[in-house]
């Protein structure tokens, strides 16, 4: 039989060559080739059929990558944390053994999570005494190098006839170590118990830029003088005001105070070093760690088994994504699928009167669902990506104490989910395609049915 095209109704099919070099595995790529180039065709002829498959296999997919895209931002990355977790320190070091050595995790945004107490006391400092309070000097001399303290509190401050109680970071925004977590943008730094800085989200607040505020608890109130306005970022959010620790230290709740140590030095603070300090009864966030985690050998059991177990209930929470996608997607599109192939069913006897064989008519409906599974999903992760970014855009406009990490889009899972749903729709569209493959042609050309029985 000669190769060429027919046209019969609303299906172009292509005649394939019978010869004997026309089979075998060639000749079915050939005959899938001709399937895509006949599914291209009719997706644009007929558009708002191919709209309505693109909707039902693109609506879940879209709000997929957007919820991936909105989650790989929000985030933080190991690099993304150290500036708004320690400013240019080599370390930041909390005190938190009650008296005992600890375990910790390298995980940096762990904090206190990850952290496990032992039952041996925790080492004395040189010149020290055990149970002496941790001073910057105290930090100094197990790390030598230079520290400063950094406050993480809430103040309330005087607005109108209310006394909210904003977020307050307390640290020495002049020395360098400091760098990073916060950067002045007009005016200078506080430089007296007296003065204070209001940073942009503290401004978004309805703190004022210049002039004074009133702030402490009843009973201590202080006029202290707004001399700059800065931006800032901290482990636990975006603090609306920036004071030197003595002030804080004075004003706010003890409570609700968190305290630090930042330490700047020339020689990185190595897992080594975490480790024999974990001995001192401290937490240790190190930015070498950061940047080489150490292997699970170096770890404790314990952690190690932690993080491991955490690593498992996310990849298994990917998963159960993963497969509702597969599922909703071939609930949708099935029924879809099913309509356009009922509609064509006429024009597909036709065809098969011409020539065409029945895998050549079920090629065709599983054409037409790569075709459109394909565009649908493409479309749909570009769509997703762009309004999330748009989205965070305007709203981190109006919410200046949103904290996120920068536009990041993870594309490994992003592609995951655009070939779940072209795999998805194959299914989706296999069960129509069994039934146009046994076509009864004499009986539908006649309209007394749709298939053999």
């Amino acid at each position: 039989m000669p190769s060429g095209t027919v046209t019969s109704g609303d299906v172009t099919t292509d005649r394939f060559d019978g010869s004997p070099s026309a089979t075998g595995r060639f000749a079915r790529l050939a005959s899938w080739r001709v399937a895509i180039r006949i599914a291209r065709r009719d997706a644009r002829r007929y558009r708002w059929r191919s709209a309505l498959i693109v909707a039902m296999v693109g609506l879940p997919v879209l709000f997929l990558t957007s919820g991936i895209t909105l989650m790989a931002t929000n985030d933080v990355s190991t690099a993304e944390s150290v500036p708004s977790l320690m400013g240019s320190a080599q370390a930041r070091i909390q005190a938190e053994g009650g008296g005992h050595r600890l375990n910790q995790s390298p995980d940096p945004l762990s904090d206190l999570n990850g952290v496990s107490v032992s039952g041996s006391a925790a080492f004395a400092v040189p010149g020290f005494a055990p149970d002496s309070g941790w001073t910057t000097r105290k930090v100094q001399r197990l790390t030598g190098g230079n520290v400063i303290q950094s406050l993480d509190a809430y103040l309330h401050v005087i607005q109108g006839d209310r006394r909210p109680s904003l977020p307050v970071l307390g640290i020495d925004a002049r020395d360098p170590v400091a760098r990073g977590m916060t950067s002045l943008v007009s005016g200078r730094w506080a430089s007296t118990p007296s003065e204070i800085v209001v940073t942009e989200a503290g401004v978004a607040a309805g703190l004022p830029r210049a002039g004074t505020l009133t702030a402490g608890p009843d009973g201590k109130l202080r006029q202290l003088s707004v001399v700059g306005v800065a931006s800032a970022q901290t482990q636990v959010g975006m603090p609306f005001l920036v004071a030197l620790p003595e002030l804080v230290r004075g004003l706010s709740d003890p409570e609700r105070t968190s305290a630090a140590f930042l330490v700047g030095r020339a020689d990185p603070v190595t897992w080594s070093d975490v480790r024999r300090m974990n001995n001192y009864g401290v937490v240790v966030q190190s930015r070498e760690v950061f940047q080489s985690p150490p292997s699970d050998a170096q770890l404790d059991p314990t952690v190690a088994k932690d993080i491991s177990s955490n690593q498992r209930q996310l990849d298994l929470v990917l998963l159960l994504a993963a497969v509702g996608l597969f599922i909703e997607t071939t609930l949708l599109a099935g029924p879809a699928f099913a309509v356009s192939a009922a509609r064509q069913r006429r024009s597909l006897a036709l065809a098969a009167s011409n020539g065409a064989e029945a895998r050549q008519l079920r090629r065709y409906v599983l054409g037409q669902a790569v075709v459109l599974g394909v565009v649908s999903a493409a479309i749909a992760v570009v769509a997703g990506v762009l309004l999330t970014l748009v989205g965070l855009t305007w709203w981190k406009a109006g919410h200046p104490d949103l904290v996120t990490g920068p536009f990041e889009v993870s594309w490994p899972r992003v592609v995951g989910v655009f070939s779940c749903s072209v795999v998805a729709s194959v299914v989706a569209a296999l069960l129509p395609a069994r039934g146009i493959a046994r076509l009864d042609i004499v009986s539908v050309l006649a309209g007394r049915s749709v298939g053999r029985p």
